[in-house]
């Protein structure tokens, strides 16, 4: 079973994508990370990802399908799709892969929960990505031992941004996968365990 996590920034889709594969073997498909691994050596792309623009869908396209055609195992699709075309994409390459969208999680947080949770989000160097502590300096001190950072796209002005993209962008597809009936509505504000709760009925 191929499974979509969707959701708005700064909704969990990260910490519950490696919950989701490590206690369920999932193999994790993320666009932002494939796409900032392809920003290291693109300076172009590098800059839409700082000012939260959308990304065409030819560097999508790509990414996705190098990865899809490179894995048999069940696939747990991390921020793609993100517009009506790719929706149309996922369901092409898949489709030559006779692979299919099984179900899509959506996990639901509003506006000022999103913006709250990103700017007060900090980044351990030492285990990248997948350490994400919340909260003040101060708050997180010591939790972790490694350097603690900041992304550099987790600004006020960005993140407004992302999520204006994203209602008007992406919003869309919660209709086409809820009349393909594979949509599950998971309450994203929660605590990580409580939100993985839901998810675990569906995976």
């Amino acid at each position: 079973m191929n499974i979509i996590l969707l959701g708005p920034p700064g909704a969990g889709k990260g910490t519950q994508s490696e919950l989701i594969c490590s206690r369920h073997g999932y193999v994790h498909f993320s666009v932002g990370d494939a796409l900032r691994e392809a920003a290291k050596t693109d300076f172009d792309l590098q800059q839409k990802l700082k000012t939260g623009n959308m990304i065409s869908i030819e560097i999508i396209e790509k990414v996705f399908k190098d990865f899809v055609s490179n894995t048999d195992k069940e696939i747990l699709f991390d921020g793609v799709p993100r517009t009506l075309e790719q929706v149309d994409m996922v369901d092409r390459i898949l489709k030559n892969e006779n692979k299919s969208v099984d179900k899509v999680l959506f996990l639901e947080l509003d506006d000022d929960k999103i913006l709250e949770r990103i700017l007060n989000r900090w980044y351990c160097e030492e285990h990248g990505s997948t350490r994400i502590l919340s909260g003040t300096r101060e708050e997180v001190e010591g939790m972790c031992r490694g350097k603690l950072s900041k992304r550099s796209d987790d600004t006020e002005e960005v993140v407004k941004n992302r999520i204006n993209v994203y209602k008007k962008e992406t919003q869309p597809l919660i209709d086409i996968y809820e009349k393909r009936g594979v949509l599950v509505r998971i309450d994203a504000s929660l605590a990580v365990e409580d939100v993985f709760n839901q998810i675990k009925r569906y995976v």
